[in-house]
């Protein structure tokens, strides 16, 4: 119909790499090669606390329902989410119930909220890890590295084949191509996101 409704789609911050589209191919390339940057680092502070709408204390990593909060961060559920508590803070001790260096797969609450489960069947299922302790420092999540082929004619890149979607990308990432003599070539990262809430601008009125 045409009933003058109208809404507003709100994506997610999740994203991963989608598609590529080839700006400019440049010249004289014969065995170009292509590096995604790594996602974002999504920090929190073991043992620290946030304060609600309420102006109540809560703690970061909660032990009672097994969540993390992380402000705005990058992961959706079923997307990896690589687990670090030793880069950032060497005296840093590990969320009790997690290892640092193990690979972990999202449960999204909210767009602050997640939990972690020991694999992406569980995560999509609901089945969270139990967190037995808050521990402390700064520690930090980060999603799965995506990678891409890319290859060339007379010269010219004229395909870019993603051949890892990667994880928790919250922004565009910048790809370095590398080759012995190539130049010039130039690209476009799609990042795929998901819909994370859609806004009702005006209701209209439709009969069907």
């Amino acid at each position: 119909g045409t009933g003058g409704g109208a809404a507003t789609c709100n994506l997610g911050q999740a994203g991963i790499v989608n598609t590529f589209v080839i700006d400019t191919g440049g010249s004289n390339y014969s065995g170009p090669t292509c590096v995604i940057d790594l996602p974002a680092q999504q920090a929190f502070v073991g043992g620290g606390t946030w304060t609600d709408a309420n102006n109540a204390t809560q703690p970061i990593v909660n032990t009672t329902d097994n969540s993390i909060r992380i402000e705005n961060h990058a992961f959706e559920t079923g997307m990896q989410a690589d687990y670090d508590a030793t880069t950032l803070d060497a005296s840093a001790v590990a969320v009790g119930g997690l290892t640092t260096g193990t690979a972990y797969y999202a449960i999204r609450v909210d767009q602050n909220l997640l939990k972690l489960a020991s694999s992406e069947a569980n995560a999509n299922a609901g089945n969270a890890i139990s967190l037995s302790g808050q521990g402390s420092g700064d520690q930090f999540f980060i999603g799965r590295q995506a990678t891409v082929n890319v290859g060339q004619t007379g010269g010219v890149i004229d395909t870019v084949t993603v051949t890892d979607i990667g994880s928790g990308y919250g922004a565009q990432p910048d790809l370095t191509i590398t080759d012995s003599a190539g130049s010039g070539a130039a690209f476009t990262v799609n990042v795929g996101r998901a819909i994370d809430a859609v806004s009702v601008d005006a209701i209209g009125s439709y009969s069907s």
